[in-house]
């Protein structure tokens, strides 16, 4: 089965890639998270089938994505 994954690094920065698992979700989270891991991202979401995925950045100027949101300043790895 085909499945959109959506990463964030530790900068912030989202990207997505399309990934292929088992058609149970739980089977694929984290073989995909662990994959994910080794490139230092971290998982935030696994859509089924195949999408593009647009990022705020994507319809913004590069001058205004200079500063990072309080989104990006986020460390997706802190455990609270």
């Amino acid at each position: 089965m085909t499945y959109t994954a959506i990463y964030q690094d530790a900068h912030g920065k989202l990207t997505y890639s399309r990934q292929t698992g088992q058609i149970s979700r739980k089977d694929t989270w984290p073989a995909v998270a662990q994959e994910a891991s080794t490139d230092g991202k971290c998982l935030i979401a696994l859509v089924p089938g195949s999408h593009p995925v647009y990022f705020h950045e994507d319809f913004v100027s590069d001058n205004a994505t200079s500063e990072l949101s309080e989104q990006q300043k986020h460390d997706p790895y802190e455990i609270t």
